[in-house]
């Protein structure tokens, strides 16, 4: 199935939670759960923050690469179908 994507002003979200959880594996620890709050739980960079004791600035960052990391990996599932 073809993820659902929403694009905001400010940012993108994957809607397909199934979909991110069977990536998340992929990522580090902390980039799975910037992802899993940002993405599942709809919460906001200064929340994301709070919640993990991380900069708020780091969490575009974090989430950049994640998604990138995301993108290869439904390329390569996709490819392999």
């Amino acid at each position: 199935a073809k993820a659902k994507q929403s694009q905001s002003s400010e940012h993108f979200r994957i809607d397909n939670q199934d979909e991110v959880n069977r990536l998340l594996s992929d990522l580090s620890e902390n980039e799975a759960e910037v992802v899993r709050q940002y993405h599942l739980q709809g919460k906001s960079y200064r929340e994301i923050s709070n919640n993990l004791g991380i900069p708020e600035n780091s969490i575009g960052p974090t989430l950049s690469r994640a998604r990138e990391i995301l993108k290869r990996k439904r390329q390569l599932r996709k490819s392999s179908l």
